[in-house]
């Protein structure tokens, strides 16, 4: 098989917070996008989780891509909310 180089691990982190500015339990997709277009690269699949009880959240393992992060607040009353994070920079 010869040598694999791995490289270290990246992660998103954050707090969801509603609109009274407290923080709310939300269910958190983290998906690969493209670089040029921010459109989903779907066929690299998605990760799921769950904030805990503080609305915190901490997505690890991941590579040096741009991520569409989309949070499902599981109060109904309240909308979803998606954002670019560019981890290429290893950051």
């Amino acid at each position: 098989l010869g040598e694999i180089e791995v490289e270290a691990e990246t992660w998103i982190q954050g707090t969801v917070h509603g609109p009274d500015g407290l923080e709310v339990g939300a269910n958190v997709e983290c998906m690969t996008a493209d670089a040029g277009t921010g459109e989903l690269l779907p066929q690299d699949g998605s990760f799921n989780w769950s904030t805990n009880h503080e609305g915190s959240f901490r997505i690890g393992g991941l590579s040096r891509h741009l991520y569409r992060v989309t949070v499902r607040p599981q109060d109904k009353g309240m909308a979803r909310s998606s954002k670019l994070v560019d981890l290429r920079s290893g950051a």
